[in-house]
């Protein structure tokens, strides 16, 4: 069995008077604090994917948290945050980092997950389900704010021909929007969508092959934007 990480992707850069990762959320803890906390796994190692230019959130991290490790993507792009998250050896699960509603263990859900690769599903969507004009559906009740790549499909999910149909999709999805590489709604979800497109667009399906879901009842989706 493959080594398992949790990676907690924290690289958009700070905006000017804000650095989400940092601000107090409603309890008052730090948010970035609150979803290491409710990420740990016993016996799991953790990462945690940094702009280079977010000195205050590297800082906090090497303070408060010396034994995580911080990688900096080589790029700013949403593509270079999934290489960068990817490039630890062996399957990784992927945490937004700006998530609100995370609760303890859910990442024990991952970690035990009798799939290769898995991806969220919601009881509660985030919307309707999106239709495009060529009939293609994208679910609302699949969603990636946690997601599990292992070691054998990394290759795969970074690769060209993934990245290409992602941006198809998008094109698809969004027809009067031009992809932007920096935005996650755009091409890391799209990049999410088109790996698990047997499962993203087909509803009723929970799973394909060595992928499937993750099932959660609350919205654990909801972050701090």
């Amino acid at each position: 069995m493959a080594k398992k990480n949790i990676v907690v992707l924290a690289a958009g850069p700070p905006k000017v008077n804000r650095n989400r990762h940092l601000e107090n959320i409603s309890n008052g803890n730090i948010l970035i604090d609150e979803v290491i906390e409710r990420s740990s796994v016993d016996g799991i190692t953790m990462h945690i994917v940094v702009n280079s230019s977010n000195l205050e959130l590297i800082s906090h991290m090497a303070d408060n948290y010396p034994d995580i490790e911080i990688i900096k993507p080589s790029e700013n792009t949403i593509y270079g945050t999934f290489s960068a998250a990817l490039s630890i050896l062996g399957d990784c699960i992927m945490i937004c980092g700006d998530l609100v509603n995370l609760k303890k263990g859910d990442i024990k859900k991952f970690v035990g997950s009798e799939y290769k690769s898995a991806i969220c599903r919601y009881l509660h969507p985030w919307g309707q389900n999106m239709v495009s004009a060529h009939g293609t559906i994208r679910r609302a009740d699949i969603g990636d704010c946690i997601s599990l790549i292992s070691q054998d499909h990394k290759a795969l999910f970074l690769s060209e021909e993934n990245y290409i149909r992602a941006s198809s999709y998008h094109a698809e999805f969004y027809p009067n929007r031009k992809i932007d590489p920096y935005i996650y709604n755009d091409i890391g979800t799209h990049m999410m969508y088109s790996f698990f497109k047997e499962i993203c667009s087909v509803p009723g399906v929970m799973s394909h092959e060595d992928r499937g879901t993750v099932f959660f009842d609350y919205r654990v989706y909801e972050d701090n934007d």
